[in-house]
């Protein structure tokens, strides 16, 4: 059967299942003769936005800073609010001082801007972020390569955090963050983080020219996005409850926007 494709203004013409099984039917097919086959994925609920990390769009935002001052304004963004943490004795878990790398972790997955990108080893859990918000627009499944990455699963930098950000800059592809589980929600995201210098690439400021052939964007219409979030919650118990299993993401499940019945799954 013929692939359906879409043009879009960002992403240029990319794939477009009409259907959850189509979609993953694609993605388990896309690299049958690769030794390696393992990508990371991102979900956006827009297909317009950039992939760019929180604290490139925020010194973006703040000052219209050029391309080549934007790296540095946006680690020193991350390096002041580490401190600034600490301070806020946020810098504690369990009896236990977590370095740089994990306060940094928990604060991303609890809203913070960083330099870090949220993606997840597991395509569902980004097919989930692309289709959980703004549903009267088409969203963007992106996967990448292990391959175009650099960096190892289950290992931690020895470098401090702005250290390691400020040797990125010299390298035109991401790098892999895979944390520790600090906090409930990096287990069951199966997540980790891309980090690197900013791209003038028109798709966004981490997405590079030379990654091209490792990646991959999905069009997830709106109506598609109502069919999987059915059947990632019915058959895949992928839902707002199970990826935030933590008293915050509880009570926001329970939050007015929310139908009473959200909760069950049956």
């Amino acid at each position: 059967m013929k692939e359906n494709r879409v043009d879009t203004e960002r992403f240029g013409e990319i794939r477009a299942p009409v259907c959850f099984e189509e979609l993953v039917s694609s993605i388990c097919e896309l690299d049958n003769d690769a030794y390696y086959s393992s990508r990371f994925w991102r979900g956006q609920a827009k297909a317009e936005w950039p992939i760019e990390t929180t604290s490139f769009r925020r010194a973006k935002n703040s000052i219209r800073p050029t391309r080549e001052t934007l790296n540095d304004l946006a680690i020193k963004s991350d390096e002041s609010m580490l401190k600034r943490a600490r301070h806020s004795g946020f810098g504690f878990s369990n009896g236990r001082e977590l370095n740089d790398w994990e306060l940094i972790t928990k604060l991303r997955h609890y809203g913070a801007s960083t330099c870090l990108l949220d993606v997840s080893k597991n395509p569902l859990v980004g097919l989930w972020f692309a289709c959980s918000s703004e549903q009267e627009s088409p969203g963007i499944l992106f996967g990448l390569l292990c391959n175009e990455i650099h960096g190892i699963e289950k290992e931690h930098f020895r470098a401090d955090y702005t250290a390691e950000l400020f040797n990125a800059k010299n390298h035109n592809f991401p790098m892999l963050y895979d944390p520790s589980t600090v906090s409930p929600r990096v287990a069951a995201q199966s997540s980790c983080f891309l980090f690197g210098s900013a791209s003038d690439n028109p798709m966004g400021s981490m997405v590079y020219d030379g990654t091209r052939d490792g990646q991959c964007f999905y069009y997830i219409s709106p109506e598609l996005k109502v069919e999987c979030l059915k059947k990632l919650d019915q058959v895949f118990c992928i839902n707002r409850l199970s990826l935030f299993p933590d008293i915050e993401g509880f009570s926001q499940a329970n939050a007015c926007e929310y139908d009473m019945s959200s909760d069950y799954r049956w």
